[in-house]
Parts: structure tokens; C-alpha cells; sequence
């Protein structure tokens, strides 16, 4: 029997000298793989403001202007398992390139939702590393 449930996330794509911000999923369907920093709107927020705040949340950057990339919500499916059971993720987003930001980033998580962030070179990344939604972007962006 498959599971299936929805999540619906805003999601920063950043890039700085030709490498791709990423972060370490600490948990989750994604768990293990790299993710694009993100996640879901708290009630009463504005999809920007939500940016902001998981971006800051997970990488310890500060959003100074950000864009949407597509006008449209982005909706993917995603097979995974979990003790033995098989789940089907129905995975809505909307994609947001931050073009300017300051700060530093983390690379130690609060092992919450992240497991710390890192730069990587898009040659450096594979189907196998990545969430569905990386894979996505880069894709979608070639």
C-alpha cells in the first residue's frame, strides 16, 4: 500500500561564482540528499517573507532582493521509502532566485531541517544527491 501526502514550500535558488547554495536535509523525504534552502509559509506570512526567513533559518543569509523564477507553482512527485513502507510526495513550489544577499553561511545545521549549507559546483552534484527539486531547477534552467 502507498502513502501519499502534499507539501507546499517557497525555495531560494542562489548562486555566487558559479556554485549552487545547497543545504543538507536533516529529515524528511528528502533526508540525506542536498536541498535548496526553503520551506512552508507560517500562517499570515507573504510567500517573500517566508523566503527571507527559511533562507536565514537554514543558511544564516540575509535576503537583500529576490525574484521569482516562474510565475506558475511547480508541482513534482517524489517515490521514497520509509521502513519498508512506500510513500508518494506530491511536492508544490514556488521557486525564488535571490539575486542579492549578505552574510555568511553556516555549515553546521540544527540537525531540525538541516544538516548545515554548502557551495557546490553544479558539476559536482548528481541525480543521486539531490532532492527531486534540484534536480528540477537545474534542469529546467539549462
Amino acid at each position: 500500500m502507498t502513502n501519499y501526502h502534499s507539501h507546499f514550500g517557497i525555495y531560494g535558488y542562489i548562486k555566487q561564482d558559479n556554485k549552487l547554495l545547497l543545504i543538507k536535509k536533516a529529515r524528511g523525504p528528502y533526508q540525506g540528499l542536498l536541498d535548496l534552502p526553503g520551506g512552508s509559509p507560517n500562517q499570515g506570512e507573504t510567500n517573500l517573507q517566508t523566503l527571507v526567513r527559511e533562507i536565514k533559518e537554514e543558511t544564516n543569509l540575509e535576503v537583500i532582493e529576490a525574484k521569482k523564477l516562474f510565475d506558475e507553482v511547480i508541482t513534482l512527485n517524489y517515490h521514497y521509502k520509509i521502513n519498508n513502507k512506500d510513500y508518494i510526495l506530491k511536492h508544490s513550489a514556488l521557486f525564488y532566485q535571490v539575486k542579492k544577499f549578505s552574510g555568511e553561511i553556516k555549515t553546521s545545521g540544527n540537525f531540525e531541517d538541516s544538516n548545515g549549507a554548502l557551495w557546490l559546483e553544479k558539476s559536482e552534484l548528481t541525480k543521486i544527491s539531490c532532492s527531486r527539486l534540484v534536480v528540477f531547477l537545474i534542469e529546467k534552467l539549462k
